[in-house]
């Protein structure tokens, strides 16, 4: 996949192949590349919401808890009936201390089926 993406060809404009080729890279601890892969992803489709997810997640494990809240709301915003989504976003707003809006998107999650932890 990396080679056919690398080339420019067709598949370096498809914007699911890099989301996959990120979460590959994300799965084998490349963050670095995750990242890279993920934003070619949301170059060629800004409202990619699972591309907008996992990168929020990459990031809020790196400690980039600004970029992923603009990530997570990018992702609500693009696809409201994500569950993961929501549920990542609830996690981030608890953390940043936003009790409000953490419970507004675990409800929102625990209503679209995504079992959010109360």
């Amino acid at each position: 996949m990396e080679s056919a993406l690398g080339e420019g060809g067709a598949a370096a404009l498809d914007p699911e192949a890099w989301y996959r080729l990120g979460l590959l890279r994300h799965a084998s601890g490349d963050g670095a590349a995750a990242i890279d892969a993920y934003q070619r992803a949301l170059a060629l489709r800004p409202g990619h919401a699972e591309a907008h997810t996992n990168l929020a997640v990459l990031l809020r494990s790196m400690g980039r808890r600004a970029e992923a809240l603009d990530h997570l709301r990018a992702a609500v915003s693009a696809a409201p009936g994500l569950a993961p989504a929501h549920a990542a976003l609830a996690d981030l707003l608890r953390e940043s201390g936003d009790v409000g809006g953490a419970e507004e998107e675990a409800a929102k999650a625990r209503d679209l089926g995504g079992g959010v932890h109360p």
